[in-house]
């Protein structure tokens, strides 16, 4: 009798792989994760995941632990040191992201999500006529883009609001990149600069809120 390995996989029990997730959106596979939480070792470079499919399926599965919830995993890392996880059958996905466990990578037109080309961001005037739209995971994971929602905290980061069907947290936050290529700079050049993005011929400030007591790192 022919035994599937899916079946295999699961009759030898849970397997765990831990990662984490920093300021620029970029996954790192981490090996030794006790030397993340020690604060030993935190990782950075290149070596970050990047194959697309594989980001979207992880963040669109990714959602936030409860205490007490080994999410079927009896042998789940505490709770505060990786707080989401993306469960997929038998595999247990734990995160610890340096701030929102959503990264948004850039902002692009609808039409050109998934694209490799690359937007003519000396266009980055709000055009009435296009839909916007901010990514996250592999690039092909966005959120249509408003900018009457984004925010800022004391520390001079920014912020949209999570996608809708998340379970990871009310806000995500804006990759450098991404809030450079909004003209946002001038929040950290500035400190007393008024926060604000010009778009579509309007003035836009930017919501102010106090920085998250839950940010890791």
């Amino acid at each position: 009798m022919r035994i599937s390995r899916v079946l295999l996989a699961e009759a030898a029990g849970p397997r765990r792989y831990y990662y984490y997730l920093n300021d620029h959106g970029h996954l790192y596979h981490l090996y030794h994760p006790e030397e993340l939480i020690r604060g030993h070792k935190i990782p950075k470079g290149p070596a970050h995941m990047r194959e697309a499919k594989f980001l979207d399926f992880f963040f669109t599965r990714l959602r936030r632990r409860t205490a007490g919830d080994a999410a079927g995993d009896p042998e789940a890392p505490p709770v505060a040191d990786f707080p989401f996880v993306s469960h997929c059958k038998g595999e247990f996905n734990y995160m610890r992201p340096a701030d929102r466990p959503v990264v948004y990578l850039e902002i692009r037109p609808k039409e050109l999500v998934g694209a490799d080309e690359v937007p003519d961001f000396s266009a980055l005037t709000g055009d009435p006529d296009r839909a916007w739209v901010l990514t996250y995971g592999g690039g092909s994971l966005y959120v249509p883009f408003d900018p009457a929602q984004l925010h800022v905290c004391e520390e001079g980061r920014v912020y949209y609001p999570a996608p809708a069907k998340k379970h990871a947290g009310d806000f995500g936050l804006l990759s450098c990149y991404c809030a450079l290529r909004l003209g946002l700079d001038s929040i950290w050049e500035d400190p007393d600069a008024k926060p604000e993005l010009h778009w579509g011929g309007k003035t836009y400030p930017l919501i102010r809120i106090p920085a998250f007591p839950d940010k890791l790192l």
